[in-house]
């Protein structure tokens, strides 16, 4: 009998411990000071907001982007064949322009 009353006493102390410590911890939670959110939460809305925004913006454009090229494809497949090679020389002659536009400014800046 008198183990029984050591071992019930040893569990009681044990369990008065634990719940002390437990008791210890929420007032040592209770200390710390988070007014700093408080005051810091206009300001972090702010760019947050901005962010959004921000991200919002990008996504527009980018859907403006692909609708532009799922037109320009549009347009490019509906052209004759005769079109398609008129085009290609147009373009080959305007980056044959810039292209000797550019390699001339690199000389030019030598006179």
């Amino acid at each position: 009998m008198e183990t029984r009353q050591l071992v019930v006493e040893i569990i009681n102390t044990e369990a008065a411990a634990a719940a002390a410590a437990t008791e210890e911890a929420k007032t040592a939670l209770d200390a710390i000071d988070t007014d700093d959110e408080a005051a810091d939460a206009d300001e972090e809305f702010e760019k947050w907001k901005t962010r959004e925004l921000a991200r919002i913006k990008r996504g527009r454009a980018a859907a403006k982007q692909e609708q532009e090229e799922e037109a320009e494809r549009a347009r490019w497949n509906a052209l004759s064949e005769e079109e398609k090679a008129a085009e290609k020389a147009r373009d080959a002659a305007v980056r044959c322009v810039r292209g000797c536009v550019f390699w001339f400014m690199q000389y030019m800046v030598l006179f």
